[in-house]
């Protein structure tokens, strides 16, 4: 029932060319912000003060922070 209201009021041929340009700026946005986290250097490394290595007998954890 909306529908058939909105779509009465509203002319859908002159909306559509505008709606396609504002979802064609929203995809180039969207494209953009990927790249940018895709390829941006964090602030501070993403380190811990954990190592883990596995040499076949077992994991063995060395913590490197002073407790």
């Amino acid at each position: 029932m909306v529908a058939l209201i909105v779509g009465a009021v509203v002319d859908v041929d002159a909306v559509d060319p505008w709606a396609s340009v504002g979802g064609g700026i929203a995809s180039l946005w969207g494209i953009a912000l990927a790249l940018y986290a895709q390829f941006a250097q964090s602030a501070a490394p993403a380190t811990s003060g954990t190592q883990v290595s596995a040499d076949g007998n077992g994991v063995h954890r060395d913590r490197h922070c002073a407790s």
